[in-house]
């Protein structure tokens, strides 16, 4: 049985999931399975899996016959249909470095109080080029900082314990934008452990993301933020720093959204 599995949702990525499928296959270590969840593509997305299903057994597509709407739902559908004892997401535009897994799998079979390793990136755009980098710090109060802002850089940063993702019940399928940083806040509430490598092991392609965020529009994610707070309401209640912060994000979506009276309410609330 495979020891990490691979999950990748993926909806019309036919320019770049054969890109992301080679960086799984050129891992140094070996022992993976690969779940590729595909969200009723309309694309040649499922024909390229397809493909490569048939070249190596131990990738493996699903295909989902309606669209979810958002990676939450088909990341469930993946993680639920694996067997491996760590979980390695996948955005279906980013890229790993060969020894990712490996480096990520040392930590996790060496602390086991470590329920979740992240690593650093590198940001290239649509061209290839690189535009940004993004590194890790210590974290004295992962909570804390998890609530303030997303620190966990993205899914494909990370190698999670199996146990864990089932622990906290996977991701909320109702969050469409900020899935994965609700994830981890109920990761850090029940007190598992983060740790990280320090090095650029994942590159990130926010080009291509922000093309498939133009569908959910400013009201969208201020709702899913909004959503988030008052899921988490006493968190952030006994979080007074974190909460003003959010407040002013969320305030700011709701004026982008033209949502004037909405957005100067969560504004004043952060003072």
């Amino acid at each position: 049985m495979a020891k990490v599995s691979v999950i990748i949702p993926t909806y019309n990525s036919e320019r770049f999931i054969e890109r992301t499928i080679k960086t799984v296959l050129a891992q140094t270590f070996q022992g993976w399975e690969m779940i590729i969840v595909d969200d009723c593509s309309s694309d040649r997305t499922k024909d390229i899996v397809k493909d490569y299903e048939r070249k190596d057994k131990r990738i493996k597509g699903v295909f989902l016959d309606r669209n979810s709407g958002g990676p939450s739902y088909p990341t469930n559908v993946g993680v639920n249909s694996s067997g491996g004892e760590y979980i390695a997401l996948l955005d279906h535009d980013d890229e790993w470095l060969p020894d990712k897994i490996e480096k990520q799998m040392l930590i996790l079979e060496n602390k086991p109080d470590v329920g979740i390793v992240s690593c650093d990136c590198v940001i290239k755009n649509d061209d290839g080029k690189e535009i940004g980098i993004r590194d890790n710090v210590n974290h004295v109060n992962v909570l804390h900082d998890e609530l303030f802002c997303n620190f966990v850089f993205g899914c494909s940063s990370v190698l999670i314990r199996k146990n864990v993702f089932d622990a906290v019940e996977g991701f909320d399928e109702k969050c469409r934008v900020s899935q994965d940083w609700e994830f981890y806040i109920r990761v850090f509430e029940d007190g598992f452990g983060f740790d990280f490598v320090p090095e650029r092991l994942f590159i990130s392609h926010p080009v291509l993301k922000s093309s498939q965020w133009k569908g959910i529009s400013y009201l969208k994610r201020a709702e899913e933020m909004k959503y988030i707070l008052d899921k988490h309401r006493k968190l952030f209640l006994d979080d007074s720093v974190a909460f003003k912060n959010r407040l002013r994000r969320l305030g700011g979506l709701y004026i982008f959204s033209r949502k004037y009276i909405a957005g100067l309410k969560y504004l004043f609330k952060s003072l």
